[in-house]
């Protein structure tokens, strides 16, 4: 019954990720209480599940498990019950629809009434630090496409689209091969239906990991360092450079082409330098052929004064 409520209005999306960060803070700090200490969370925010055809809002979360202090130490909290997590949220949620008079207090009612609560809340297995591999295997998931092109087949003699879904679903006609298909119209009107509006941020960052506390950590890394705190910060940057030496890998993964190898000789390529003149790098795109250049002037940016508008030019078709 809510999901038309953010299909049409796609910024209560953002409410349901600041409802869940604000219910998973106050379980946090139960752990420790008269602190103004904040956990870290990574929200991805997703329309779409199983079925592409179903508009499914819900979230997907990287969580600290534990508490940043405001002098930067961290301090481990058990995980929250599910359970209670799942009913906090939700009477988070139908509390910040209400104040926003989407929903009516029968409406709520209503929900609160029903055997099952129709909201739920999943909790994986914790990663370790040092497991990079799991982290990121974990962050691509978060942030998957709506759907898989290996899965995908179009037939183009019947306009339908038939996808192999992970699970079955009852409300749509299942091929013996336990493919889900559709009308062609039909399934592109949904898949239009999952791309964000304008400016909508997918991923957005809360705690620890928002901006504001990363722009306080720079300043503070900016003033004087007490000998105290070097170790930590040596640490800190010998971390920051290794992050900064997988962007090769990362582009070969995400793209599937590997930078660091010469197309035309395959051999292994390193860099040089970095250019960030403007004209000297469109000098060098214009000798190597790579950069666009119109073939004749665009048109003129205003009409010019002797035009004569004439009607019988264009067919009676303007008015």
């Amino acid at each position: 019954m809510l999901r038309i409520f953010f299909k049409h209005d796609r910024k209560l999306l953002g409410l349901l990720s600041r409802c869940f960060y604000q219910t998973l803070k106050q379980f946090l700090r139960g752990a420790s209480p008269g602190t103004k200490a904040v956990p870290g969370m990574i929200a991805s925010i997703q329309t779409y599940g199983d079925n592409l055809l179903r508009f499914h809002p819900h979230l997907h979360c990287l969580v600290s498990d534990g508490l940043f202090l405001l002098d930067g130490s961290f301090l481990p909290v058990p995980a929250p019950d599910p359970e209670l997590l799942m009913r906090a949220f939700r009477h988070g949620l139908l509390k910040a629809l209400l104040a926003r008079e989407i929903i009516t207090e029968q409406m709520v009612e209503l929900l609160l009434s029903w055997r099952h609560p129709g909201f739920s809340v999943y909790q994986g297995q914790p990663v370790q630090p040092e497991d990079t591999a799991a982290r990121e295997r974990l962050a691509r998931y978060i942030l998957h496409a709506p759907f898989s092109q290996e899965r995908m087949i179009y037939d183009r003699s019947a306009r339908t689209v038939s996808s192999e879904a992970k699970k079955n679903n009852g409300n749509l006609k299942n091929t013996p091969g336990g493919a889900t298909v559709s009308p062609a119209l039909d399934w592109l009107a949904a898949l239009v239906t999952h791309i964000p509006d304008k400016g909508h941020q997918l991923v957005r960052f809360y705690g620890r990991y928002s901006n504001v506390c990363q722009g306080l950590k720079k300043r503070a890394a900016a003033a004087p360092v007490q000998d105290d705190d070097k170790q930590a910060q040596g640490e800190d940057d010998s971390f920051r450079k290794q992050c900064r030496s997988q962007w090769a890998r990362l582009i070969k993964k995400i793209y599937e082409t590997d930078p660091l190898v010469c197309p035309r000789c395959q051999g292994p390529m390193t860099v040089i330098s970095f250019l960030e003149d403007p004209a000297v790098v469109k000098r060098i795109l214009v000798h190597l052929k790579l950069r666009e250049v119109p073939g004749r002037s665009p048109p003129p940016a205003s009409v010019p004064r002797d035009f004569i508008y004439d009607p019988d030019f264009f067919g009676g078709l303007v008015n």
